[in-house]
């Protein structure tokens, strides 16, 4: 009788809280609202098992947190403090700072101020249809230990035979996601196309494949001037592209030549490189619609579309031919997450620099 009693409250005082927020987001509807979920709590009721015990305060604000997200309007996008402390703990940030609270009741310590203001920059970004969109990959010593075009497809350090070998083989696994959720992935490594190439089709432990990639440059051209062809190829700015690379000296010379190119250093062991593209999160994922999953099918086709075109005598001519069909939609809920995103992206070409969310498009 106790335990019900205890969860009775416990249900109630959800409910209160949620109904809180829920008053609040009605009277700030018309706008986009980036909002941290409760933190984790610094005095906790049951020690070791706060998170899992019915009246732990830990078990709680977990319970509050999912019903946050369960029932937040689509104009706010929520930050998850306990991943957040997680992610940035790896690195040595410390979170929470009792001193702090009890002068200014500020929950974060000033040291994480920084981090916070990554993750809202970040965030903002994707609010105005600049998020990154496009993974560019080294191979040798990236996805796989040693250089293939030395050792031979059969050769390279790849797999679970080996702490180093499983190492690349799950960040592979990690691209592998990225590509799923929509992030365009492409190849630009100093190699022989076709001995690279040869790696992606009969290595066995090979996690991604040639499908996966839209496009593949391996040759021994300066890195930057790939770049440069990728982003023109996509038809999508340098800004839109994360470049990583084992190599401080690539590294710095992107940062050098093409700025706009966010570039991150994979350096140390493989074991790393997840870590440190997360500890960045250079990409987010917040209403993945039906257009994101298809995207790289989709510039795989406009890519071969402006190789005929460049081949083509007569441009007419061959536009005809492909017999393309305007669709005209209303906007509803099946394709509203879709009309946010493409109004979004054309934010950097208005004067105004209006934001529209759901709510204003769609009543």
């Amino acid at each position: 009788p106790k335990l019900q009693d205890s969860k009775k409250k416990i249900k109630t005082c959800e409910k209160n809280d949620l109904l809180i927020w829920k008053k609040l987001w009605k009277k700030i509807k018309n706008k986009n609202v980036i909002q941290f979920t409760y933190d984790p709590p610094l005095i906790s009721n049951y020690g070791l098992f706060d998170g899992i015990q019915t009246n732990g305060l830990l078990n709680y604000i977990r319970k509050i947190n999912d019903k946050l997200n369960l029932y937040k309007p689509k104009n706010v996008k929520l930050v998850d403090v306990e991943n957040v402390i997680g992610l940035y703990g790896n690195i040595g940030l410390k979170w929470p700072d009792q001193k702090i609270y009890n002068l200014t009741k500020q929950p974060f310590s000033f040291e994480s101020i920084p981090s916070l203001c990554h993750i809202i920059s970040i965030l903002c970004s994707n609010i105005i249809g600049l998020s990154k969109k496009v993974l560019v990959i080294d191979l040798d010593n990236t996805i796989w230990g040693g250089v293939v075009g030395d050792l031979g497809y059969q050769n390279i350090v790849l797999g679970p035979e080996s702490p180093e070998g499983e190492a690349y083989q799950n960040f592979q696994r990690y691209i592998k996601k990225l590509h799923e959720k929509g992030i365009i992935i492409c190849v630009c490594s100093k190699n022989n196309e076709n001995i690279a190439k040869e790696t992606f089709k009969k290595n066995k432990n090979m996690i991604l494949s040639l499908n996966d990639v839209t496009i593949f440059k391996a040759n021994f051209n300066d890195k930057a001037t790939n770049i440069k062809e990728i982003s023109k190829s996509l038809n999508l700015g340098l800004d839109s592209i994360v470049f990583v690379d084992d190599s401080i000296f690539e590294c710095e010379y992107i940062k050098k030549e093409i700025p706009d190119v966010l570039t991150i250093h994979l350096k140390d062991d493989a074991s790393n490189f997840i870590e440190i593209i997360e500890n960045i999160s250079p990409f987010v994922f917040s209403n993945i619609t039906k257009e994101d999953l298809k995207r790289n099918q989709n510039y795989k086709s406009i890519i071969k579309i402006n190789q005929k075109i460049n081949k083509s005598s007569n441009i007419d001519s061959f536009l005809n031919q492909l017999k393309s069909r305007a669709k005209l939609q209303k906007v509803s809920s099946i394709n509203i997450d879709r009309a946010v995103q493409l109004l979004g992206k054309t934010n950097q070409f208005k004067l105004n620099q209006k934001l529209y969310n759901v709510k204003e498009i769609y009543k």
